[in-house]
């Protein structure tokens, strides 16, 4: 299925061509849902949106990769699968069908904390597909006949994705380097001689221990209103019993190792090499929230296209990199990490664009970043969010990512509040905090006649 884009890289990124708003342009508020819990534990999120007559569903299962059991990594992504697929006469079997037929779409995702299943249809369809959901939700066949083909399918997407790519192979290698004993470092996907290894009965009892109501919540945005999404969700969800849900494991990231690791990759089915420096960062779980917001903040400030401090000076000003991007990884269970990521320009070796970020970073650290670099990135974060309130599909992605990763649904509302609320002191520290530490992962990828090192 489609990968849904993260709910954080949403409202961090920047769309070129928009004005920028005044920090005061943005109420509190972000989405205002409205909140149903029925009594089997199923929460319903509802965000009303009548600009167009449509209406978006959306279900999530708080269980993913990182819950698969020892030894059958990606079970979680088989799975999603398994949804799509039994006899015609079935909700499974007949869910992409039925959804093609009413003019919509559908969608499906897969992280290593939580699963979605995403249907787009005309509101006046939101009851057949409430109907057909809650049924594979209860009740989902799952036998050799369906189970056994997915399998060669599971594969082939592997291979299409991931071992036929070298990028692919470069960066689930560099995970599993980077993060050494949490499930995160796992690929979604899961590892192919584990795939090859899935019995039905693997994803019969998944299914049986993780698909239930209380483990479940319900986002549905558009053009309905509160009261017929919650009186719809009473008929076909709340029949539906809740059941005691597994323990979960918790497991915890050894310390990091204090020196500078080094990864890398050569392969003559590549053109262009691209280089990684990725630090230790804490998650939103982890970090006060003044840390996680002035980090989500710093993100945008250094990579922005054009204007970011990184951008400016690697790519528009001295021509070293043809692309530079950062990223945060604060919503993820697990180690959150910061990731800067170059594509040095022809004739540029990876020595030099190393050795020009070092300096960059150098002179951060030294100096900090600016007051007026901070004001600009906020207005830039929340003139994007305004933009994405408008459009109901990525309003539903985003509360629904940022609720599954763990956030309120008051602390989603405060959004605004938030990034108004850092301040350059707090960029500055956390900045420090992450770039002024050793530990950190470097990896390389280079073509095999690359110059990675030596003078240009």
């Amino acid at each position: 299925m489609k990968r849904i884009v993260s709910a954080l890289s949403f409202i961090a990124c920047i769309c070129l061509g928009k004005a920028s708003l005044s920090l005061q342009a943005l109420q509190a508020a972000v989405y205002n849902p409205k909140v149903h819990k029925l009594d089997n534990g199923l929460e319903v999120i509802v965000l009303e949106n009548h600009r167009a007559p449509l209406v978006i569903h959306m279900m999530c299962f708080r269980v993913g990769t990182n819950d698969s059991p020892w030894g059958k990594s990606g079970l979680a992504h088989y799975l999603e699968h398994l949804m799509f697929k039994g006899r015609p006469d079935s909700a499974a079997g007949n869910m992409m069908r039925e959804v093609t037929r009413l003019g919509g779409d559908l969608n499906a995702q897969t992280t290593g904390a939580y699963t979605f299943y995403h249907e787009t249809v005309p509101e006046a369809h939101l009851e057949t597909i409430m109907k057909l959901d809650a049924e594979r939700m209860s009740r989902l066949e799952i036998n050799d006949r369906w189970a056994k083909p997915e399998i060669n399918v599971i594969l082939e997407e592997r291979h299409m994705r991931v071992d036929n790519t070298v990028a692919g192979k470069f960066i689930e290698a560099l995970n599993a380097s980077d993060i050494r004993h949490h499930p995160s470092r796992l690929p979604i996907i899961g590892w192919a001689h584990e795939i090859r290894n899935y019995t039905t009965k693997d994803a019969q009892d998944f299914y049986q221990n993780w698909y239930a109501p209380n483990n479940a919540f319900l986002v549905i945005g558009g053009d309905v209103t509160f009261e017929k999404a919650k009186k719809l969700a009473e008929k076909y969800y709340a029949p539906i019993p809740a059941r005691t849900l597994p323990s979960r494991l918790k497991v915890e990231e050894p310390e990091a190792y204090e020196a500078r690791q080094t990864f890398e990759m050569t392969s003559d089915m590549i053109e262009n090499p691209f280089y990684v420096e990725r630090y230790h960062a804490p998650t939103f779980h982890q970090a006060g929230k003044d840390e996680f917001y002035a980090l989500v903040v710093l993100e945008n400030l250094l990579s922005r296209a054009v204007t970011g401090r990184l951008t400016e000076s690697l790519v528009e000003k001295q021509h070293l990199a043809v692309q530079v991007s950062v990223s945060y990884a604060g919503l993820r269970t697990g180690p959150g990490t910061l990731q800067l990521m170059m594509v040095p320009s022809p004739k540029v070796s990876l020595s030099r664009l190393e050795k020009a970020l070092a300096g960059e970073l150098d002179r951060l650290i030294k100096a900090g970043v600016t007051t007026s670099e901070v004001e600009n990135t906020k207005n830039y974060l929340l003139s994007d969010l305004v933009y994405t309130q408008d459009d109901i599909t990525q309003a539903v992605q985003n509360l629904a990512s940022l609720y599954a990763s763990g956030m309120s649904i008051d602390e989603i509302e405060a959004w605004p509040d938030r990034i108004k609320s850092v301040t350059l002191e707090q960029v500055n520290k956390a900045m420090r905090n992450v770039f002024g530490n050793s530990q950190r992962i470097v990896g390389r990828l280079t073509p095999k006649s690359f110059k990675t090192h030596g003078a240009d």
